[in-house]
């Protein structure tokens, strides 16, 4: 009986109702480790696939795979007027590095485009203008009519 007593009283006899292994507490932050690593990649994925711009060659094209764009900016550079049309992000767990942009020249066809502005510092140095103005984007319709 004595043998008992001491047994239950010495430090390491810890059960596994006491105390979790530490074994299962690795386990299962690594599954939520992965688990969140695909959701985020997939999100990602999602947004640049569908910011990607295949088949947009004009405003029009725009339209028809985007619907009319939510903000609209215009400048000028070296004497040629340009239009910003800035994108919405779309995937949920997207974090916030920028909408999409694409830059369409004064005839409508689309120059450029990034997926993630803040992630694309080549586009910024090409497409940066302080004079850019925004555009009520009733009047980028009017001037740019869907079909």
């Amino acid at each position: 009986m004595m043998r008992f007593v001491m047994w239950i009283a010495t430090p390491q006899s810890k059960t596994s109702l006491e105390r979790p292994p530490r074994t299962h507490l690795k386990w299962l932050f690594s599954i939520q480790l992965i688990v969140v690593s695909v959701l985020y990649s997939v999100s990602v994925l999602y947004n640049n696939a569908r910011s990607n711009p295949h088949g947009v060659e004009t405003i029009q094209d725009f339209y028809a795979r985007y619907g009319n764009p939510p903000q609209v900016e215009t400048f000028t550079i070296n004497g040629r007027t340009y239009y910003r049309v800035i994108g919405e992000i779309t995937a949920p767990l997207a974090l916030p590095n920028g909408a999409p942009q694409y830059i369409f020249n004064a005839s409508g066809r689309l120059v450029d485009w990034t997926p993630a502005v803040k992630n694309d510092p080549d586009f910024v140095a090409r497409w940066s203008d302080n004079t850019a103005k925004e555009m009520v984007v009733s009047h980028f319709l009017e001037q740019f009519p869907p079909n």
